[in-house]
């Protein structure tokens, strides 16, 4: 299910915040948690934690996600939060790798276009495109929720 629907430029500070708030938790993923993505949809934890045991969720996002600093957080806390799949226009090149390195699967946009047709609450079925991604193909899961079949590739 895709929980998120961002703009473009989302910075690490936008998806796990630092600062004097937030510090004093910052080694630890369960305490940390409550603060992720707090500065673009408020409600996204409970959303989150909602979806962890069934599956997890997908995000969609703009250009440049996870532009800013290289924090681990920012990729490890949503992910705790079961993050499975990013799909965006382009990303940051440190949080592209961090997105893998912590398991969540970072996905671009064939055509740009399709990522507005994407809406929060859509199902999409990732496991339909992992045997094209494998091979290097791109991939297109049709959305049961308005059959929105965006072109996605690895």
């Amino acid at each position: 299910m895709i929980l998120l629907v961002a703009g473009d430029n989302v910075s690490t500070d936008d998806i796990m915040p630092a600062g004097r708030r937030v510090m004093p938790y910052w080694s630890s993923v369960y305490a940390s948690a409550p603060f992720t993505f707090e500065a673009i949809d408020a409600d996204y934890v409970r959303r989150a934690e909602a979806t962890r045991e069934h599956g997890g969720h997908a995000i969609v996002a703009g250009h440049n996600y996870g532009q800013g600093f290289s924090r681990e957080n920012a990729a490890l806390v949503p992910r705790y939060l079961g993050l499975q799949v990013v799909l965006a226009k382009s990303f940051a090149r440190i949080h592209w790798q961090n997105l893998i390195c912590f398991g969540a699967l970072p996905l671009s946009f064939i055509e740009e276009a399709d990522a507005a047709r994407l809406e929060q609450g859509d199902a999409w079925p990732f496991a339909t495109c992992t045997p094209n991604w494998l091979q290097g193909r791109s991939s297109s899961p049709r959305s049961s929720a308005r059959g929105i079949s965006p072109f996605v590739t690895t």
